[in-house]
C-alpha cells in the first residue's frame, strides 16, 4: 500500500509523470539526454495535460535555472535520470534538489541505470 511497482521503465515513467503533470498549469523540465522512456513519458504527460515541456541542456543546471525562472507555471516538475545510460555520467542530484527547493518544484529521478 505504500508504493507502486512498475516492471518496465516506460510504464513507470508514463504513470508517474502523467500523475504529476495533470494540467496546463504544469511545466515539465527534462534533461536532454534522458532515457527514451522518460522522454516518451514526459511527452505523453505534457500532451495529455496540455502542460509545457522544456528540455534543458545535458547536466546544465545554469540552463535549467534560467528555464525554471522564466516559467510562470504554478507546478514545475524536474525529471532526470540519476545515471545516464548512454554515457554513464551522473546527474547532480544535490544541484537538482537545490533548484527544486528554490523554485518550489517537484523532482523525479529515475534510478533505472544507477544499479
Amino acid at each position: 500500500d505504500a508504493c507502486e511497482l512498475f516492471p518496465p521503465g516506460f510504464a513507470a515513467n508514463a504513470a508517474v509523470l502523467g500523475a504529476l503533470a495533470t494540467s496546463p498549469g504544469c511545466a515539465i523540465f527534462s534533461d536532454a539526454l534522458n532515457h527514451a522512456s522518460i522522454v516518451d513519458g514526459a511527452r505523453l504527460a505534457a500532451k495529455g495535460a496540455g502542460a509545457a515541456l522544456h528540455i534543458y541542456r545535458h547536466n546544465d543546471l545554469a540552463h535549467l535555472e534560467r528555464l525554471l525562472s522564466a516559467s510562470a507555471a504554478p507546478r514545475k516538475l524536474i525529471v532526470s535520470d540519476s545515471v545516464f545510460s548512454m554515457d554513464g555520467d551522473a546527474a547532480d542530484a544535490a544541484g537538482l534538489a537545490a533548484l527544486r527547493d528554490r523554485h518550489g518544484a517537484l523532482l523525479v529521478l529515475d534510478e533505472a541505470h544507477a544499479t
